[in-house]
């Protein structure tokens, strides 16, 4: 039996579990073995370079088809590893 919810509508997974993005833990191996198996997998990327952000979205995007989230803590500017993200199309 699945539990499905608005929440699973909303961000396109089977089950309502959200990995949390558990700083240098979230790896794209995670993440994915997480989106996967229908939850919604997450990377940390708030203290990553750019060319970093990149290679972990383009990672969980080799290993995945299904929707995966990335983390920013906003009390610092974020906006370059945001532009990063969304170049990469990783919500494709």
């Amino acid at each position: 039996m699945r539990l499905r919810t608005p929440l699973c509508d909303a961000l396109g997974i089977d089950v309502p579990i959200i990995q949390a993005p558990i700083g240098s833990a979230s790896a794209p191996a995670l993440a994915a073995a997480v989106s996967n198996a229908s939850g919604l997998g997450m990377l940390s990327v708030t203290w990553r370079s750019l060319d970093e952000v990149r290679r972990v979205v383009r990672e969980t995007r080799d290993l995945t088809s299904r929707p995966f989230g990335v983390n920013l803590v906003l009390a610092w500017p974020q906006e370059e590893r945001l532009r990063v993200c969304l170049d990469e199309d990783y919500l494709r």
